[in-house]
């Protein structure tokens, strides 16, 4: 009898577990691309909003950003080469983003950015960082 009820403990155990992880699964795809791990749109709004909520002594912008020609990288070098260039700028930009900052794929190759306003010498840093090696990229 100790056995049963040993065995029924552990399997219902494992379904909570179980259940758990789907729910935070679940979470996960509805605020975040599938492709980059970021943010999707609505995940995005959703973080723009609490970061400028729990920290209103920041000076905060906000950037659009797209891929010039993504289409003729998309049709020319195929979709796997241009699901790797979205990555590899989401990579770039998180390296020198903060925890209360913010990147999104609203969609295709449209990201946005919720950043720390920090003068000349952080732009730069993101140019040298993110853009350039974006530019490059092969």
């Amino acid at each position: 009898m100790f056995i049963i009820i040993v065995l029924l403990v552990v399997i219902i155990v494992r379904q909570h577990k179980y259940h758990l992880n789907q729910i935070a699964k679940f979470r996960k795809m509805q605020y975040h691309d599938n492709l980059t791990g970021v943010y999707n749109y609505k995940g995005f709004v959703n973080r723009v909003e609490e970061l400028i909520r729990e920290h209103p002594d920041i000076p905060y912008m906000m950037s659009f950003n797209n891929i010039m020609d993504f289409k003729y990288i998309n049709d020319s070098q195929g979709r796997n080469s241009a699901n790797e260039l979205l990555k590899f700028w989401v990579d770039k930009s998180l390296e020198v983003m903060s925890d209360v900052e913010a990147i999104g794929r609203l969609e295709g190759d449209h990201l946005a950015l919720l950043l720390r306003i920090g003068g000349l010498d952080k732009m730069q840093k993101e140019e040298q960082q993110v853009f350039q090696p974006v530019q490059d990229f092969s």
